[in-house]
């Protein structure tokens, strides 16, 4: 990992990542309540710009000299082009990973950039996708976004987010997870994330609130935190629900058992937008050998087949997603044959190796790297 600071090699960064106490989400001041949403985002694409420039040499120096880099992985960020300084000083090509166009996604959470979102994304985005050498974008809605902004078609293929097994795998123990929430002999339906609205909560929470009346022995267990937590704090106790656990924002390394805790694990599509994510947590999920409940959207309907890796109920359908999560409340057979298929398909397509292999697959047939 290339910081300003130095170089973090991955048992460094996930130190780094993962020794800070557990993280909360303090409260904003009264007078930043104020600020309009638009200065805001004003005020943060103004930082992302200032942040880019303190990367814009840190990846010339490293444990890649004297030979240089084969190939340069740069993550796609406004203003970023630490990558394209390496790949000039190097002469090797550099692969640019799309999660989504920034001005793009964010216009689908409802975010407006007045006079200077079509500004933002010519001068700090469409440069990256068409001086890079391949474009590696998560899904197809999303290479589409990008070809749409000038990224040359023939350069655009399709990496979907990968999990890494050292962490995330079926041997993972959630007992002690369970035992610290008082858990232990209960059906735990589970989802781990950021709370934003969306991400669709306010609708997990109002199927499992039906589940939680005619199966009392269920409990839920959400991870993380967020803005839009204290809402669905609120939106539980609206629905009475006295078997809802919010564990927080728990440290990286604890984040695997948290998931191996859960019976039942869920996706969520609230089903007000273009479905346009390669949601990790789904990927994580399966590697742990959760029975998974998600939607019928995008890229998850297109890698898990409904009844043999997962069930998929449509989006934004609150009763169909309750029928789907008290068929596995019901069932520990189905649970386990759709865990142990979810297990073997993302340990054959879905990790860091199976990536890298399509990376330089494309890299090699477009005559960048030597096979």
């Amino acid at each position: 990992m290339v910081t300003p600071s130095g170089i973090l090699d991955g048992g460094e960064a996930r130190l780094l990542a993962t020794s800070a106490p557990r993280a909360t989400l303090p409260p904003a001041a009264g007078w930043k309540r104020l600020i309009p949403t638009t200065l805001k985002t004003l005020r943060k694409d103004v930082l992302s710009w200032r942040h880019a420039r303190s990367f814009r040499e840190a990846g010339l120096e490293g444990p890649w000299e004297p030979e240089g880099p084969l190939w340069i992985w740069h993550h796609h960020e406004p203003f970023h082009d630490s990558g394209f300084v390496a790949k000039r000083r190097f002469g090797c090509p550099v692969v640019v990973f799309v999660d989504a166009p920034t001005v793009w996604e964010s216009g689908q959470w409802g975010v407006k950039r007045p006079g200077w979102g079509r500004l933002l994304e010519r001068f700090g985005e469409v440069a990256q996708l068409r001086d890079a050498d391949l474009i590696a974008c998560v899904t197809e809605e999303v290479a589409n976004e990008v070809i749409r902004l000038g990224g040359p078609r023939e350069r655009v293929i399709v990496t979907p987010t990968a999990v890494a097994l050292d962490r995330f795998n079926e041997d993972v123990s959630g007992a002690e997870v369970r035992a610290r929430y008082g858990l232990e002999g209960r059906t735990v339906v589970g989802w781990v994330g950021t709370f934003h609205k969306f991400h669709g909560l306010d609708l997990l929470v109002e199927a499992y609130a039906a589940v939680e009346r005619e199966r009392r022995d269920t409990s839920l267990l959400l991870v993380g935190d967020g803005q839009d937590r204290p809402r669905i704090e609120a939106l539980v106790d609206s629905f009475g629900l006295r078997q809802v656990v919010f564990a927080g924002a728990v440290p990286q390394d604890q984040v695997p058992s948290h998931l191996a805790a859960m019976d039942v694990a869920s996706v969520v599509d609230p089903g007000t937008g273009s479905f346009h994510y390669s949601p990790l947590k789904l990927k994580e999920y399966l590697a742990c050998g959760r029975a998974v409940v998600a939607p019928a959207s995008g890229q998850v309907a297109r890698y898990v087949a409904d009844g043999t890796h997962a069930l998929l109920v449509p989006a934004g359908d609150a009763p169909a997603l309750t029928r789907a999560l008290l068929r596995l409340v019901d069932d520990p057979g189905l649970r386990s044959s759709l865990g142990a298929a979810g297990n073997a398909l993302v340990r054959e397509t879905g990790t860091w190796a199976h990536q890298l292999r399509t990376v330089e697959d494309a890299l090699t047939s477009r005559g960048w790297v030597s096979a």
